[in-house]
């Protein structure tokens, strides 16, 4: 869920630094998950779900009586995942071609939701977040995971990054409350909400 895909460069030809042996290390993506709160029977959105990355294993830990939504602008990576749900036999991701301010997800229809290195790349952040808000079920969860501000050789320049501080102040305006800060490894941390 990039500001433009096709002007960053989001396309497939960078599907493989989405999913790699170095981010898996650094990023687990199912342990990552299960930290955050992710509970079996949870119906789930992954907001810029990129490759698939969280969504694969999040549709098995939700189990395949819950849904997870797959949303990303980038029709070129939803064929890719599309072709690893397929092969890894997980019948229920529902992939959806998003527009930056309109996730194509009908209201209310996740209890989690996940947004992983993308908000610092969303111009209207308020607008994205009031998004991400409606398509929450009443009282559900929402977790951010964003690049620390600190001076490193990956992610975007410090200048682009978006302090803990800010980022529930963002959230806070959207609707969301009930803030948890957690440490995801050397270069991330967590923000989970709750939709108020």
């Amino acid at each position: 869920m990039k500001k433009d895909n096709n002007k960053a460069g989001w396309g497939a030809e960078r599907a493989g630094r989405l999913d790699n042996a170095e981010r898996r290390a650094a990023l687990p993506p199912e342990e990552t998950l299960l930290k955050l709160g992710l509970e079996k029977g949870m119906d789930f959105a992954d907001i810029g779900c990129g490759v698939g990355y969280f969504t694969l294993p999040a549709a098995t830990i939700i189990g395949a009586d819950a849904k997870a939504y797959a949303a990303d602008v980038s029709a070129e990576m939803l064929a890719i995942l599309a072709d690893k749900a397929a092969a890894g036999g997980i019948p229920n991701i529902a992939a959806v071609l998003s527009g930056e301010y309109d996730m194509k997800i009908k209201s209310g229809a996740a209890a989690f939701a996940l947004c992983c290195n993308v908000l610092h790349e969303i111009g209207d952040k308020e607008r994205f977040v009031r998004e991400i808000a409606r398509i929450l079920a009443p009282g559900g969860t929402l977790a951010v995971i964003e690049w620390k501000m600190v001076r490193r050789d990956k992610g975007p320049g410090v200048a682009e990054r978006i302090p803990p501080v800010e980022l529930k102040g963002l959230l806070a305006q959207g609707g969301f409350g009930g803030f948890e800060e957690k440490d995801i490894n050397q270069d991330l941390y967590a923000v989970r909400a709750k939709k108020e």
